[in-house]
């Protein structure tokens, strides 16, 4: 049931949801994920997500997801 619940609550989010991978890649995107950038849900997925990301922001993006992959917790990454 909270199964069920999540699901719903990720697709009919008006906010942009996604679930994405220390491999670099989109596991799970919602619609409006989609389509607020413009992309369809299998080229997201079919790329690494960096491609995204502002080329500035880019390296601490890269920084981020290795210490998130060693166990390390990030307490804040902002990039546009």
């Amino acid at each position: 049931m909270i199964q069920n619940e999540f699901q719903q609550f990720f697709e009919l989010s008006l906010d942009l949801c996604c679930i994405a991978g220390t491999d670099g890649y989109f596991k799970r995107i919602n619609s409006r994920f989609s389509d607020i950038l413009g992309y369809s849900e299998a080229e997201l997925l079919s790329q690494p997500f960096v491609n995204f990301v502002h080329p500035e922001d880019r390296e601490k993006t890269v920084t981020a997801i290795q210490q998130l992959d060693s166990g390390q917790l990030i307490h804040r990454c902002k990039n546009r």
